[in-house]
């Protein structure tokens, strides 16, 4: 299993799935929803199974989000991962540093870069 996989399934649901194209984006969003409480039944039963499939059913429904705004709204899903990369490493560089931080030493450079952000 690797990425290439994963894209390759991505790119023939986005181009042959009429289920996808004929629904709304409140249909996904609810199905985000349900996965998303289904999810944390599994783990409040701590069932490694159970969690395993639901993490993998929000997996699946996010990119679904992801391929209906790209098919309806032209938008381009490189430019949503580009965003979530700019995003991540603005955020969170110390992800790329040798010194590690505490939790609170975290958050507080996250919110400080969140804000830049927003300027």
């Amino acid at each position: 299993m690797n990425i290439e996989k994963v894209l390759e399934i991505y790119r023939l649901n986005k181009e042959k799935n009429k289920w996808l194209a004929n629904r709304t984006l409140e249909e996904l969003l609810e199905n985000l929803c349900d996965e998303t409480r289904e999810l944390k039944e599994a783990v409040e039963e701590g069932d490694k199974k159970k969690i395993t499939e639901e993490t993998s059913d929000i997996f699946l429904d996010a990119l679904n989000i992801i391929a209906w705004i790209s098919l309806k709204y032209r938008i381009d899903e490189k430019d949503v991962l580009e965003v979530y990369v700019r995003k991540k490493v603005h955020r969170q560089p110390w992800l790329y540093w040798d010194k590690e931080l505490s939790e609170e030493e975290q958050l507080k450079i996250w919110n400080e870069q969140k804000k830049k952000e927003l300027k």
